[in-house]
């Protein structure tokens, strides 16, 4: 939709030498990139069906935080909410955004949507070792304290030498998808950790 956005903008009836100013424009107004905080909030109020303020939404992370075991620093999920702070590209937040999906019990098509549409990310990398276990996790109904000690016993499996690389990525899904158990997994990614 962005993409269309600013073809229409190349495509109208302004100078070639202005077109970049209707640009500029589109890509600084508020409605069209949204902030985190509008992100975050409106994925919550689409999740639970409801109208929550951000004061609100943030309060339901919190308790379903404390009532899932799953921990999220209390001053990040406010200052989320309220605006103050977004989450960066990289793996420190990939992990916050994965235990969000785990504390509020969301399934792999919810996951992918809150990585999509919140973080601006893709969900799952599954050569990222920790994201494909997330998945693994998700899949076999594993709790957050389940997959995270899951990622710990992988880490210390993972060996210098390797089988060969496996460069396609819907291998990597569907050898994932067939991996009967938490053995099976952990050998798997011993075998193949520089996929």
């Amino acid at each position: 939709q962005l993409s269309d956005l600013i073809w229409e903008q190349y495509s109208a009836e302004n100078s070639y030498h202005d077109d970049y100013r209707s640009v500029l424009g589109m890509l600084g107004d508020s409605t069209v990139f949204r902030p985190f905080s509008d992100r975050i909030l409106c994925f919550i109020n689409e999740l639970y069906g409801t109208l929550y303020s951000s004061e609100e939404a943030a309060k339901v992370v919190l308790k379903k935080s404390t009532e899932s075991g799953v921990k999220l620093n209390r001053n990040t999920v406010l200052n989320w909410f309220a605006g103050k702070t977004q989450p960066k590209k990289g793996q420190p937040d990939r992990e916050r955004m994965f235990a969000l999906a785990f504390l509020l019990s969301l399934d792999i098509p919810q996951t992918i949507e809150l990585f999509q549409k919140v973080l601006l990310e893709r969900a799952y990398n599954l050569r990222n070792i920790n994201d494909f276990i997330y998945l693994f996790g998700q899949l076999h109904k594993m709790s957050y304290a389940e997959t995270m000690a899951l990622i710990e016993k992988a880490e210390t499996t993972l060996v210098s030498e390797t089988e060969e690389s496996i460069n396609d990525t819907q291998q990597l899904l569907d050898d994932l998808a067939a991996l009967p158990g938490e053995k099976s997994l952990l050998e798997y990614i011993a075998s193949h950790s520089r996929a």
